[in-house]
């Protein structure tokens, strides 16, 4: 370069600091700087959604982590009290058969006795017992037999 083109660069350069950038090299760089900033910001916006996607995603597989720990839970708890039921049942039938063992053994042990006035007293027996409106004489159908 000639020493008068590097002082017409020098002196363009000066006044470019000075002054600025003439007014439509300010707005393409406003322009460029505006579309860096929204692409900057729809940028952020995209990683934002992702994180929140991403964090939502974590959230219902815990739930349904949960839900099936419960379901479990419900499951086995379901399982426990019908084997409570069962078990109060057997239990019961064993204290009626323990019950009732206990009563045939007092009964067993026990010898029955007149007790005096509670019953009519007995009729004496009369002599003739074919006259009797109790004795009956066998059918003859029965004799064949």
């Amino acid at each position: 370069m000639t020493p008068a083109q590097q002082k017409e660069v020098e002196d363009a350069w000066e006044k470019w600091n000075r002054e600025g950038a003439p007014p439509e090299s300010q707005a393409i760089q406003k322009r460029g700087r505006e579309r860096g900033d929204a692409e900057a910001e729809a940028g952020r916006q995209v990683e934002e959604k992702e994180e929140l996607n991403h964090r939502h995603e974590e959230l219902k597989q815990q739930v349904e982590a949960k839900e099936l720990h419960l379901n479990e839970a419900q499951e086995e708890n379901s399982h426990l009290e019908k084997e409570r039921e069962e078990n109060e049942k057997r239990v019961a039938e064993v204290e009626k058969e323990k019950d009732k063992d206990k009563e045939e053994e007092v009964m067993k042990g026990k010898k029955r006795t007149k007790s005096s006035g509670s019953r009519k007293p007995s009729k004496k027996v009369s002599s003739d017992v074919h006259r009797s409106s109790r004795a009956r004489l066998p059918s003859k159908k029965a004799m064949k037999l």
